[in-house]
């Protein structure tokens, strides 16, 4: 059903089976449980964990439609008369604070995130909220980075603002052509001398273009962050003194983590 899979006849069928009804307004919420300790797989000691955290959201949500398909848990939220986005938001990242407690207190890495998918009229519609759902935590590190909060791990697409109009570019070459040049330039550089140019750019605009709190940031002296940002000054041209310039950069790094995942 959220795959998009089943044929007309099959999705009536597995609708009446849900009580999911064709008037009714729907979300999907993906609950994504991401070891800090593994990259392309899980042990059996963290599906374990899956399985527990999965248990604490069927409590904690009694009423809905929970699943959970190996590594991640599906949510099928009907849209209360009433309800609004930012409300539901914010009941999911009160389950969050819960959820997240409790992986602390069994001494856990895992890296719990919640993606709200869009509000769809219908069941028939649910394949593009968990679409979206999915695309939010495949964006998670970006609106970190956009809002300067390592810990945002709730977010819907209105997270996203004016980037939304990104998002619907599916090309990763058409949406660099909305990179400045000067970080183009840049990208090329890394890629070629293994450097951390972008990097070290990102820290400094991260840190108000602060030299020795980007240093401490990126473990490095301040001599070392000073000639990084000379170099950077060299090969892009960027002016740091130039406010709207400035702006373009850090846009055009969120251009270029939305690009990572395509």
């Amino acid at each position: 059903m959220l795959n998009g899979l089943l044929t007309g006849d099959e999705l009536s069928k597995a609708a009446r089976m849900l009580k999911l009804k064709d008037t009714a307004q729907y979300c999907v919420v993906s609950f994504h449980t991401i070891s800090s300790n593994s990259e392309d797989y899980y042990t059996k000691e963290e599906l374990e964990e899956i399985g527990v955290i999965e248990g604490e959201i069927q409590r904690l949500l009694p009423d809905e439609h929970i699943y959970r398909n190996l590594n991640q848990i599906v949510c099928i939220h009907e849209i209360k008369p009433g309800e609004t986005q930012a409300g539901f938001r914010e009941e999911m990242e009160k389950l969050y604070q819960t959820v997240q407690k409790q992986i602390f207190h069994r001494n856990k890495t895992t890296d719990f995130q919640i993606g709200i998918g869009s509000i769809v009229n219908g069941y028939g519609d649910l394949k593009k909220s968990f679409k979206d759902s999915k695309k939010i935590i495949d964006y998670m590190d970006m609106l970190r980075y956009l809002y300067g909060d390592k810990n945002i791990s709730v977010a819907d697409f209105s997270k996203l603002g004016f980037f939304q109009i990104f998002e619907k570019i599916k090309n990763r070459d058409e949406l660099m052509e909305y990179v400045p040049e000067s970080l183009v330039k840049l990208y090329w550089y890394d890629k070629e001398h293994d450097g951390e140019l972008i990097e070290t750019l990102q820290a400094y605009l991260d840190c108000d273009k602060s030299a020795n709190k980007a240093a401490e940031k990126l473990y490095v002296n301040y001599r070392t962050l000073s000639g990084r940002l000379k170099k950077i000054k060299d090969i892009s041209g960027i002016d740091f003194k130039n406010s709207a310039e400035m702006l373009a950069v850090r846009n055009g790094i969120v251009l270029f983590k939305m690009a990572e995942t395509l």
